[in-house]
């Protein structure tokens, strides 16, 4: 392979083809894909537009209640959050289904690895690009998980805890995810209504309830989902799970 030795551009290149691979080998909503029930959505679609829009029209609508949001630090974890899920290595796990989530959270150590074993790329400039990427990478957990991951990190534990003291787009992100999972599963029901119905359900069923909660706990997130949603969600859901 030729190359022209251009330094960073040479190595932000290796990064980004690693990540595009990788990420293009993550199904996700694999359970439903492989029943046919659910498009092929890589964690490199994923990444590329619908969550990047979706947390731009969240961040800013509720700006007008919080002006002190951080709409940056949000777009940033949006950015970066699944970058743990790509495929490079034996071992590499991808994406990993709600559910199994749920019930077992040492997926987040191998992610938070992947994710730190992508910079290996930028050399001697690895640490300090991780120091200032690695609080907006880690807005996506809460503070138990958060005190787990970093407990065995000591390079960069405490530029992090220095930096993270952003609660309030810790849960915005939180919201805007669950908020996107509903509309990945409204997506596919739209355009395919009785072979997608089972997979909204489950969906519905998992998510409606903390979507509820966000509507309660910050201002103006009731805009994307309100009380009367939330009425309309448990009457369709007592309709088809009888």
């Amino acid at each position: 392979m030729k190359r022209l030795f251009l330094s960073r551009i040479d190595l932000l290149a290796d990064l980004f083809a690693e990540i595009e691979t990788g990420l293009k080998k993550s199904i996700r909503w694999k359970k439903y894909y492989q029943l046919g029930l659910f498009r092929k959505q890589t964690s490199w679609d994923h990444a590329g537009c619908d969550i990047n829009l979706l947390t731009l029209i969240v961040g800013h609508h509720l700006q007008q209640y919080y002006p002190r949001l951080n709409i940056l630090a949000l777009l940033s974890c949006a950015t970066l959050h699944d970058l743990g899920e790509a495929i490079v290595e034996p071992g590499d796990i991808g994406d990993i289904p709600w559910p199994e989530k749920q019930r077992d959270d040492s997926h987040q150590i191998i992610e938070w690895n992947i994710f730190k074993r992508h910079f290996r790329f930028l050399a001697d400039d690895s640490l300090r690009f991780l120091t200032y990427l690695s609080p907006y990478y880690l807005l996506q957990y809460n503070n138990q998980e958060l005190s787990k991951l970093l407990s065995d990190d000591k390079e960069i534990t405490g530029l992090v805890y220095r930096e993270y003291d952003m609660q309030l787009e810790k849960k915005v992100f939180t919201a805007i995810e669950r908020l996107l999972y509903v509309i990945d599963a409204a997506r596919e029901y739209h355009q395919h209504p009785r072979k997608c119905l089972s997979v909204y359900l489950d969906i519905l069923k998992d998510q409606a309830p903390y979507l509820m909660i966000f509507s309660k706990e910050l201002k103006g997130f009731s805009y994307f989902y309100s009380s009367a949603d939330h009425q309309r969600v448990n009457n369709f859901l007592c309709r088809h799970l009888k």
